[in-house]
């Protein structure tokens, strides 16, 4: 194995895949926070978009075979504790 180089699995790879995440996933936590405080959004409309944000939030749990340690796994809202 070559220093320096990117191999799935590998603790480098953990902190660029992780970084990589949290540049996509805080954007849509801010959304998500502006969605749920919003006076204008009408309950269903509120509903329909939760329902978006949770895919989105499923789909980046298939990255977490790019991680070689649990603890570095993205975790969505049903399985924070």
């Amino acid at each position: 194995m070559m220093k320096g180089t990117l191999f799935i699995g590998s603790p480098t790879r953990d902190n660029f895949v992780s970084s990589r995440l949290g540049i996509v996933i805080y954007p849509i936590c801010v959304m998500e926070q502006k969605i749920n405080s919003s006076k204008e959004v009408k309950d269903q409309e509120n509903m329909d978009l939760q329902q978006y944000i949770t895919r989105v939030y499923g789909s980046l749990t298939s990255f977490n075979v790019l991680f070689k340690t649990k603890g570095n796994h993205f975790v969505g809202e049903r399985n924070r504790g």
